[in-house]
């Protein structure tokens, strides 16, 4: 876009509506139940909301629009769209508007995607339709996992370009000049999960157990068990100390795995059901196959993976290369 770049974000009028959206209508994949949990795990994480509002607020510029009509009337000069990135083409958001830059308008808009998530490895037959139709006029098609473009190539008549998740765009020392100190000198295993795992709980616990070492607990949903240490608080600069500290990490989280990585962590990552293949295509892009976990069982689980950290720093340097020339192009295009 001319004359500089910003985050656009759409917040509804309504915070009644948006409040129901959130913590009392059931969809296909969030029922009463898991919505009226996290709905209590939210009001306890109230302080890492914060942290995090005021972490956008210091670190990115973001529009707050009401409607697309509005967005679109204050956008006399912008020409350039990038939709991205994480799960916004997840079939579970279908439909939606600004995910797919999917507005009508006179002004001369060209449209882009970046790193862009499908996070599922089928589509049914109406998912299917609907990316040929809300995807057809894009100048360009990106996208973060090689599966969502074997699922999109075959859909499209247009190429389609894999790139990393933006938080590999910055290196580790840029993202260890944001950390906090919170968690330094502390000695003790990270357990991190967005989506609530008992199975991955216990085997956290067994394996902290078996090592003498603590269990820091960091997530959305709330765990009442004396054998944890539970910290509700964490914002993103905690969040990247935590990892960066930890002796080992546990997660069943995508950007946590990510970030195991770019920290050189003992670390390893479960691939949930239905959006798994993100962390699947993320473990064997980088060749960090022996971090995968799949039994959950096991009693004798080790972090003595043999990790050459040298390639896997070429590869992200020269992924990372490739996907700011992208964007270079998609940005100097007017200039």
């Amino acid at each position: 876009m001319r004359g500089g770049a910003s985050i656009v974000k759409l917040r509804p009028k309504s915070y009644i509506i948006r409040f129901a959206k959130t913590y009392l209508i059931p969809t296909k994949y969030d029922g009463v139940k898991k919505k009226a949990r996290k709905a209590v795990s939210d009001f306890k994480n109230r302080r890492k909301r914060r942290k995090v509002r005021e972490f956008y607020q210091k670190n990115i510029v973001v529009e707050i629009h009401r409607t697309i009509e509005e967005l679109l009337s204050n956008e006399k000069s912008r020409i350039t769209f990038i939709c991205g990135s994480d799960q916004i083409w997840n079939p579970q958001f279908q439909p939606n508007q600004l995910f797919y830059l999917d507005f009508s308008t006179k002004l001369n808009i060209k449209k882009y995607s970046y790193a862009a998530s499908i996070a599922v490895s089928s589509l049914a037959k109406e998912e299917c339709e609907y990316y040929k139709r809300k995807l057809k006029d894009f100048e360009g098609v990106s996208v973060r996992e090689k599966t969502g473009k074997y699922l999109l190539d075959e859909l499209l008549d247009k190429n389609v370009r894999v790139d990393v998740d933006p938080v590999l765009l910055l290196g580790a020392d840029k993202w260890e000049s944001m950390m906090s100190a919170r968690f330094s000198g502390k000695d003790y295993i990270l357990l991190y999960m967005l989506r609530p795992m008992p199975e991955l709980l216990s085997f956290a616990k067994m394996v902290a157990q078996s090592r003498g070492l603590k269990l820091l607990y960091i997530g959305d949903f709330d765990y009442d068990d004396a054998d944890i240490e539970s910290c509700h608080d964490a914002g993103v600069e905690d969040f990247l100390n935590a990892i960066y500290s930890a002796r080992y990490v546990i997660t069943n989280s995508f950007h946590a795995t990510v970030f195991s990585t770019i920290f050189k962590k003992k670390f390893c990552s479960y691939a949930v059901s239905r959006t798994g293949t993100r962390v699947l295509d993320f473990l064997d892009d980088f060749n960090l196959q022996e971090c995968r976990i799949d039994d959950l069982n096991r009693t004798d689980y080790s972090f003595n993976q043999k990790i050459d950290w040298d390639e896997i720093s070429s590869i992200i340097n020269r992924k990372k290369q490739e996907s700011l020339k992208y964007i270079r192009s998609i940005v100097n295009q007017d200039k």
